[in-house]
């Protein structure tokens, strides 16, 4: 996964869809494009955030990946635990309801 900023609107008229714009967007696509079955890629930015939510998150270097459009990237997986899940799924909701009220 990545983090970062991205733009929200309401798309068409004869069947509207929320949509997602940026290269945060872009990104995050190529985070799971790069990513393997039941694996969580990250990117650097992804990682070093979500060690400052969750310190005892457990990841570990991919080493260096070329990502289209990016360049090469250090990448990162997150080894999954029944507790960090739980923590991590937490920090998502947290983040949600954070992301909603700045955007208000």
């Amino acid at each position: 996964f990545h983090s970062g900023p991205v733009v929200a609107s309401v798309v068409g008229q004869l069947n509207p869809r929320y949509c997602l714009f940026g290269d945060t967007v872009n990104y995050a696509s190529r985070m799971e494009s790069n990513s393997l079955s039941n694996k969580i890629n990250m990117s650097p930015q992804a990682n070093t955030f979500l060690l400052e939510q969750v310190p005892d998150a457990i990841t570990h270097t991919r080493g260096i990946m070329p990502v289209k459009g990016k360049g090469n990237i250090e990448c990162f997986w997150l080894n999954q635990s029944d507790e960090n899940c739980k923590k991590i799924q937490n920090m998502e909701i947290v983040l949600s309801i954070n992301y909603s009220e700045s955007v208000i």
